[in-house]
Parts: C-alpha cells; sequence; structure tokens
C-alpha cells in the first residue's frame, strides 16, 4: 500500500492498519484482477467472501475501489508516457553512436593508403566533443550487449590512430626504420576489415534492438 491509497482510505474515515480494512483492501485489489477475462468464477468467489467484511468497511473501500481503479488507470498511462519518452531516448542514443561509427569509419577506411597518390581524403575523425557527447548518452540509456560491441570496435580504431600517428614518423624518419620492419601504413590496411567488422557487429545489434523495441 503507497502513501496515496492510505490517504485515500483516510479521506473515507476508515484506518488503512486496521485489519478489516487491510482484508478488504486485499479483496478490492483481487476483484480487480478477476475482473480481467478468464477469471469471472473467481470473482463470484470473491464477491461472497466481501460477507464477511463489516458494512461500514464494506461501504468506504466501495468507494476506494472506484478510486483504485482510476489510479491503477493513471499508474498505466504514466508508464506507457515514460516508456515512450526512454524510447525516444534511446533512439537518439542509437542514432548519434552509428553517426559516430559512420564518420570514424569513413577515416578508418581511407586513411594513409598502401600506395599513395595525391593529398589524403579529406576525412576527419568525429571531435572529442561528440565522442563524449555519445558515450554519455550511450551509458545513459544503452545496453549492455550495444556497450560491449562499440568497445570492441573502438578498440580496433585506437590501434588504427595509433599506427596513422606512427606513419606521420615513418615518413619523416625513413633512414631509421628497420629494414625488414612493418610499416604502419601495412598495419593500417590489415586492421581495416576489422574495424568494418566491428562496425558492422555494432550496427546490426543498434537495429535489432530498435527493432525488437518497437
Amino acid at each position: 500500500m503507497d502513501d496515496d491509497e492510505r490517504d485515500a482510505i483516510r479521506a473515507e474515515g476508515l484506518d488503512p492498519d486496521e485489519p478489516a480494512v487491510r482484508a478488504a483492501l486485499d479483496l478490492v485489489r483481487w476483484e480487480l484482477e478477476l475482473s480481467a477475462p478468464g477469471g469471472q468464477q473467481q470473482l463470484h468467489n470473491c464477491r461472497m467472501a466481501w460477507e464477511w467484511i463489516g458494512t461500514s468497511v464494506v461501504g468506504g473501500l466501495g468507494i476506494f475501489f472506484t478510486w483504485l481503479t482510476g489510479k491503477q488507470a493513471r499508474d498505466d498511462a504514466r508508464a506507457t508516457a515514460w516508456e515512450a519518452r526512454y524510447q525516444q531516448r534511446l533512439e537518439v542514443a542509437y542514432l548519434e553512436l552509428l553517426k559516430m561509427a559512420e564518420r570514424a569509419g569513413q577515416w578508418a577506411q581511407f586513411v594513409y593508403p598502401m600506395h599513395q597518390s595525391g593529398p589524403l581524403p579529406e576525412t576527419q575523425l568525429p571531435t572529442f566533443e561528440v565522442q563524449a557527447d555519445t558515450a554519455a548518452l550511450l551509458k545513459a540509456f544503452g545496453s549492455d550487449a550495444v556497450q560491449e560491441r562499440r568497445e570492441t570496435w573502438e578498440s580496433v580504431v585506437r590501434q588504427m590512430i595509433s599506427a596513422a600517428e606512427q606513419v606521420v614518423w615513418e615518413e619523416a624518419h625513413p633512414s631509421q626504420m628497420p629494414p625488414q620492419g612493418k610499416s604502419a601504413r601495412v598495419t593500417i590496411h590489415e586492421l581495416r576489415p576489422k574495424e568494418r567488422e566491428a562496425r558492422a557487429a555494432l550496427g546490426n545489434r543498434v537495429a535489432a534492438e530498435l527493432k525488437h523495441r518497437t
């Protein structure tokens, strides 16, 4: 029994802690549950049980029955509205995540190709601000499964960022490269399929969750 229900019972001049009142309240709840389809026979038994409750209690609880029915409808409406708001925020969080992943994915797939002629494509990583905002939304609303796939994908991207920084150093100091060493461009080239695979797994999980909730 919550505070609203206790106040409503007191408003009818009844004590919510009195055993007869509590028994009647249990019957009120029972009757509400049995009013659903399939509960007609048990509902008849429930109404017979009212004969054991004092008439003054029954009168007060009859009014409470009406109030409780309305309260449950209001609670259901609030729950539905909350679910709708949560779904909307989840969709926003996942959309921002996918947009960030696609932007970073473009960078990962085009940065420092094995054979470069001319300037690099104008592809930039998402800013730190965008990354932080997306991470905050995901922590607030994202599922553990999506978080796990995001971390897997970001791990690959971080390796590619590190390799891209190494490319700059290597090409500024070519004489210091070991003769048989693997260049950072090769490392990036080898990581591209892993990035695509991890990004696809992330996108598929997001799509599956959004489809399931709509």
